[in-house]
């Protein structure tokens, strides 16, 4: 201790009153901090050719090639289903319902979304609009693969809320849909704190 010095209680407003600054000074660096770690999106580009399908990829009309998987039966399929997966999954997900899918003799393409597998920009959200488009060009390109039969499309969790969605807008003509567990809930019914920290970990941890 120095010489001549003495402790001093520091009174009580103005120990509150520092502990006020240092939450101010907590809150204006971590707004900082958020506002430099903008969040990530990756939306479709330009059109610019006519969306077609390949032995192993769906080409989307920004030049995007969507992987897919496909479980065929023998002989002429009695209905064709474009399957969309989850958040965090990808096409392999509909491996073993597909397989037995066929032999029912139904046709199963499923493929992996902008962001996910081996989609293109891995980890990073491509934003539902592009996401509904590429629905609406698979299946577009489906029918004309499997011309007279009946083509179902089947959503599982974020699969199901793009399928929703567009259904909704009718982007896209079907016989029927399939929804497992749908993802219904969307961000503004999870309250202020959940949505709160939603959004630090996407923008300090975008592919987390």
């Amino acid at each position: 201790r120095p010489a001549g010095w003495t402790a001093r209680k520091i009174p009580h407003t103005t120990a509150a009153l520092m502990r006020a600054t240092r939450c101010t000074v907590a809150f204006i660096t971590l707004a900082a901090l958020l506002s430099a770690c903008t969040a990530r999106l990756q939306p479709a580009g330009p059109a610019f050719i006519e969306p077609a399908i390949t032995p192993d990829s769906f080409v989307q009309a920004d030049g995007t090639k969507l992987p897919y998987r496909a479980w065929q039966p023998d002989g002429k399929p009695r209905a064709a289903i474009v399957a969309l997966h989850g958040f965090n999954d990808y096409s392999r997900a509909f491996e073993k319902p597909g397989a037995y899918w066929a032999t029912k003799g139904i046709t199963t393409y499923a493929y992996d979304q902008r962001g996910f597998g081996d989609g293109p920009h891995r980890k990073i959200w491509a934003g539902h609009s592009a996401m509904v488009d590429d629905l609406a060009a698979t299946v577009r390109l489906v029918r004309m693969q499997h011309p007279g039969v009946p083509v179902f499309v089947l959503g599982e969790s974020m699969g199901g809320a793009i399928a929703m969605i567009g259904d909704a807008d009718q982007r896209f003509r079907v016989d029927g849909m399939i929804l497992v567990a749908p993802a219904l809930r969307g961000r503004k019914y999870l309250g202020r704190i959940p949505s709160l920290m939603l959004d630090i970990v996407y923008r300090i941890l975008p592919g987390w």
